[in-house]
């Protein structure tokens, strides 16, 4: 199980204590991995280089899926991912059909139809930021980190701590990136490749959670996934939780987590294939 982060953390958001959801993974039996790609600080590449989300995309996830197929054996990669995370993991569905096992998506915003204009004033501020900076929300996080309050469904204390210790910092070029297809209203992750047109070449089943009251990823960007998806689609909606709530309410494990795993236990097995197979 490859799991991917959203913008603005970490790979350790997921992996934030006992009742996170890759310790959920791995006591169900599942071998986790978390990603760290091209603008996390644990990553590591050229001193100067551009970390973009096209290359993302384009290079690491593939990348990725082709490292562990080799380590593990595996004929196919289960992946999951939540906001950010939950479009990347859809993209490498989509580009690697042959690979993926499996497509969970928590909160995948894929569409923002309100949010053109505020998007278009950020794209055009985004870019006159050098590309090589980044947006220091790791230290914003762990300074503003005791000012967080409840989060919907969510323990405050739980946010803040997560905010502290997962925050991360987002190059500005990916903030450019991002801020385009928001304006465009439709995500390219890589330009002119819609993720959602993108999404027909996907044969892997796909999970779609979401909050109902989740104002980033809303009805619209779920009943889009749904459409697009080319292979088997089943959708979850979890009552009174927000965006965030998803992996970091206290009732997590139980509300979003089992229910998961309970959809993942059918579908197990398509890692290895048939068990004549496997030899």
């Amino acid at each position: 199980m490859l799991l991917l982060h959203t913008a603005a953390c970490a790979a350790e958001a997921l992996n934030y204590g006992a009742d996170s959801l890759a310790h959920a993974l791995v006591e169900a039996g599942y071998a986790v991995f978390l990603a760290a790609q091209r603008g996390d600080h644990e990553a590591v590449g050229p001193d100067g280089a551009v970390p973009r989300l096209r290359d993302v995309v384009s290079q690491d996830l593939p990348a990725m899926v082709a490292r562990l197929r080799a380590d593990t054996g595996a004929r196919r990669v289960h992946v999951a991912g939540f906001g950010l995370g939950a479009l990347l993991a859809m993209d490498v569905g989509a580009r690697c059909p042959d690979d993926i096992a499996s497509v969970t998506a928590l909160a995948p915003p894929l569409r923002f139809p309100s949010w053109r204009s505020e998007a278009r004033r950020l794209h055009l501020a985004a870019r006159l930021l050098p590309p090589t900076w980044s947006l220091p929300l790791r230290a914003v996080g762990q300074v503003g980190a005791p000012l967080v309050g409840q989060s919907g469904a969510g323990d405050g204390s739980r946010l803040r701590g997560a905010m502290a210790y997962a925050g991360a910092d987002v190059p500005a070029a990916m903030v450019a990136e991002m801020a385009r297809w928001l304006g465009l209203g439709r995500v390219e992750l890589e330009p002119g490749r819609e993720l959602e047109a993108a999404c027909a070449s996907a044969r892997a089943p796909l999970h779609v959670v979401h909050g109902c009251d989740d104002v980033l990823c809303g009805e619209a960007s779920v009943a889009a996934a749904q459409g697009a998806w080319g292979g088997h689609v089943r959708r979850s909606t979890v009552d009174g939780y927000g965006h965030v709530d998803l992996v970091f309410a206290k009732q997590a494990p139980a509300d979003v987590f089992g229910p998961c795993l309970d959809w993942l236990e059918g579908l197990r097995s398509e890692c290895w294939g048939a068990i004549e197979d496997v030899a």
